[in-house]
């Protein structure tokens, strides 16, 4: 039987995570070299960033959540309570430098993860129509595709604004339940939605940011380790 597979994009056919890995550390090495001897260690500054990001991310209206400026913003206002805290004038260059910084991480090169071109072949071979959903601003998601070279393998190419539920549910709606598949590293946007929609999920944990991290609502999913096992599990 032939499927409408849907990918996820980033850390699923992407490799995102690292890019922001390195990036982190490099704002904390910008913000302890700002704030000289009066800064806290590194664990305090990490938190810091990820408890503003936590409170941006739920005062932002949905469709501003995936934009890169909240990342970056989350990152300025860190270094800028941790200077206040510390009595130390705000520098607008450390700002700037920070936000440039997040910034790169939506800029080329773009590492396809190991596996993922054969995958998609062997798929297209079988006849299956593939469809990739992402979320996040549509030039810079289109241009991963284009520039990483997997726009080709793709049917259909959806950037939402903010959630994959809707369009999980119009895929479905169109081709039936029993038709539709849904691959992802995260189980907050790309395997939770598919479990709501009741479509088949198939989930293959990647990357540590806590925004892919959430409880399943059932247990009626798969869990893979790597992305080269999907064509027997469809």
């Amino acid at each position: 039987m032939k499927k409408i597979i849907c990918f996820d994009l980033d850390d699923t056919l992407i490799d995102d995570n690292y890019k922001f890995e390195i990036t982190f550390c490099d704002c904390i090495g910008v913000i302890i070299k700002a704030l000289e001897t009066r800064s806290p260690q590194i664990d305090t500054i990490l938190k810091t960033a990820q408890d503003i990001d936590n409170k941006n991310w739920e005062s932002l209206p949905k469709e501003e959540r995936y934009m890169p400026r909240r990342v970056a913003t989350s990152w300025m206002e860190a270094y800028e309570k941790l200077a206040k805290e510390n009595n130390i004038p705000v520098r607008r260059h450390v700002t700037r430098l920070l936000w440039s910084l997040v910034m790169t991480n939506y800029d080329p090169p773009y590492y396809v993860i190991p596996g993922v071109v054969e995958v998609l072949k062997e798929l297209k071979d079988h006849g299956h129509q593939l469809h990739v959903i992402t979320v996040g601003h549509i030039n810079i998601q289109m241009r991963k595709l284009k520039v990483s070279g997997l726009i080709k393998y793709f049917d259909k190419q959806h950037v939402e604004k903010s959630d994959k539920e809707p369009i999980i549910q119009k895929i479905t709606d169109k081709y039936g339940k029993e038709n539709v598949v849904m691959i992802g590293n995260s189980m907050r946007s790309d395997i939770n939605p598919a479990l709501n929609v009741g479509v088949k999920a198939i989930y293959i944990p990647r990357g540590n940011w806590h925004r892919f991290k959430a409880e399943p609502v059932n247990n009626k999913y798969i869990v893979l380790k790597n992305i080269a096992e999907v064509p027997k599990n469809i």
